[in-house]
């Protein structure tokens, strides 16, 4: 109980290297099922993209198509369709007011990724076309509070575009808000640079560049 309480009064930090060291504790011991983790992940950007894989039906949960959302995390009516900014992006299908929660994280949303985890992760995303290798870095990014890995993002936030210098969500307690009233309709947009969401460490933006060459946030560009 005492555990219990403490855990409570953690700071998002504490939590993240309690997360880093079960992490440790995971990739170390059992290398099959850690295979069978990334791959699954692998896998389900495959069936999103609308590719075959292992005669796995298309997983149209998160799939990169014109659709209404259902991820758990986006506690908002919203769909996913064809962006203006190019590719799909996250609509409102009702409005919201400042504020008002629109992602909230969830760990089970997520699978982290350690530097241990490339030379298995580079050779199943190898073995994909390259279409695939290019959208799974594009789903990860950095954790607010760096701790030596990275998210990769299995829900539908994965689709938020980059407002640049007008975004209409802002970050609050590792989730994201309404920055103003959003009528419907409107596209939620973040803040990549604001949110640090691509400032990666040297080991994964090498690694970025090798398998998404043409990303515009690579550091490494071939």
């Amino acid at each position: 109980v005492m555990f219990g309480l403490r855990m409570k009064s953690w700071s998002p930090q504490r939590f993240l290297q309690l997360a880093v060291l079960l992490g440790w504790l995971l990739v170390s011991p059992f290398p099959d099922e850690r295979e069978q983790q990334l791959l699954r992940a692998v896998e389900q950007v495959t069936r999103a993209l609308g590719l075959s894989v292992d005669r796995l039906v298309p997983d149209s949960s998160c799939s990169r198509s014109h659709r209404d959302g259902i991820s758990l995390s986006i506690p908002v009516a919203y769909e996913i369709k064809p962006s203006s900014r190019g590719g799909f992006g996250v609509f409102l299908k009702e409005p919201v007011k400042a504020g008002q929660l629109i992602w909230k994280f969830r760990w089970q949303d997520h699978l982290l990724i350690f530097e241990k985890d490339i030379p298995r992760l580079r050779r199943l995303l190898k073995a994909r076309p390259a279409e695939v290798g290019a959208w799974f870095v594009r789903y990860c990014y950095r954790p607010e509070f760096y701790s030596g890995f990275i998210f990769f993002q299995f829900d539908d936030g994965r689709y938020l575009n980059d407002a640049g210098t007008t975004p209409n969500l802002k970050a609050s307690k590792g989730n994201l808000v309404a920055a103003w009233d959003l009528p419907e309709g409107s596209e939620l947009l973040e803040d990549y640079v604001t949110d640090n969401l691509h400032d990666f460490p040297e080991w994964w933006s090498r690694f970025k560049a090798d398998i998404d060459p043409h990303d515009e946030y690579s550091r490494y560009k071939s």
